[in-house]
């Protein structure tokens, strides 16, 4: 978004909407931190602005809750505000990298909650790992991981395309189903598998443990 298309103002705090939904922060807003701005500010230092999304009438806080929280703890009623027009997902775009560069630490749990949030949005879930990255701003490699978790939950759409960085979309290779556990075949290879322990045993180490461990382990399951 250009210069032009943001402005500052103050705002008073209670006219900002502050949903969950659009808060990174995997454990939301840290009290602990924010007490500690709020003494800054209370100390006479003057923190950056936060970010909201304006539509229509309503301003959504896109960054900077625990500066927005600091300021209530201060005693203030209004804030400085970067003023962005912008819908939800556009402010919940914003947000998922906003914290990279700044304010406290991201912890894994953020970052994941970041990639999460693009994962489980169906025009944004067809992005490649390295665009989901690049918007969250976390290493290309973290993202696979999110997918992954989220397949099958229902969580992220069934994808059968991808779009890459470069703008090109590519098929999903389908994922290859395990084969299914035999039973039957591994009770038949259970006893050449122990021959070939036996068989590699040091001939002046006892056998008797080996044979007890194997006698614990079938009592165990077959006491049920």
């Amino acid at each position: 978004m250009n210069a032009a298309a943001q402005k500052i103002e103050i705002l008073p705090i209670a006219q900002i909407a502050r949903d969950p939904a659009l808060n990174c922060r995997a454990e939301g807003v840290n009290e602990i931190t924010a007490a500690e701005y709020a003494e800054a500010i209370a100390s006479g230092a003057k923190l950056p602005p936060i970010v909201v999304f304006k539509e229509g009438s309503v301003y959504r806080l896109a960054d900077g809750w625990h500066r927005c929280r600091a300021h209530e703890i201060a005693g203030k009623t209004e804030i400085q505000c970067e003023v962005r027009k912008g819908d939800e997902r556009e402010c919940r775009l914003y947000a998922v990298g906003a914290n990279a560069s700044h304010g406290a630490r991201r912890t894994k749990a953020d970052r994941w909650r970041a990639v999460e949030m693009l994962l489980r949005d169906p025009a944004w879930a067809v992005w490649s790992d390295r665009e989901i990255a690049k918007q969250a701003a976390v290493d290309h490699k973290f993202v696979a991981p999110v997918r992954a978790s989220l397949a099958g939950t229902g969580a992220e759409p069934q994808l059968t395309e991808r779009k890459g960085a470069d703008g090109k979309i590519r098929k999903v290779p389908k994922r290859k189903k395990g084969k299914r556990f035999d039973a039957g075949r591994a009770a038949k290879t259970a006893p050449k598998v122990l021959a070939a322990i036996v068989q590699r045993w040091p001939k002046d180490e006892p056998i008797a443990p080996l044979l007890e461990a194997v006698r614990v382990w079938l009592a165990e399951r077959t006491a049920t």
